[in-house]
C-alpha cells in the first residue's frame, strides 16, 4: 500500500482540530464558568474566525485563552481545507 502524503496530512490536521476542539472546550469552560455547549460554541466560533460577540471571555486568562485559541486552533482548520479541496 503506497503512502499518500495528502491524506496523511489531512488525518493529522483533523486529529489536531479536534484535540484543540475538546481542550479548548474544557479550557473555556473552566476559566469562564460557561456550560460545556457554551464553550464549544465559542471555540468552534472563534476557530472559524466568525466571531459573533454573544460568548466572549471576561476575565483576563480567558482573554489570554482566546488568544491562545485563535493561533493554535486557526492553523489546523483552515490548513486542512484545501488538502480536502485538492482531493476532490
Amino acid at each position: 500500500m503506497a503512502h499518500d502524503p495528502l491524506r496523511f496530512r489531512s488525518t493529522i490536521n483533523l486529529l489536531i482540530f479536534f484535540a484543540v476542539l475538546i481542550l479548548g472546550t474544557l479550557v473555556f469552560t473552566y476559566l469562564e464558568n460557561r456550560s460545556l455547549i457554551d464553550a464549544l460554541y465559542y471555540v468552534i466560533v472563534t476557530i472559524a474566525t466568525l466571531g459573533y460577540g454573544d460568548v466572549h471571555p471576561v476575565t483576563a486568562a480567558g482573554q489570554v485563552f482566546a488568544i491562545v485559541l485563535i493561533i493554535t486552533g486557526w492553523v489546523p482548520f483552515w490548513g486542512s481545507l484545501p488538502n480536502g479541496l485538492k482531493s476532490c
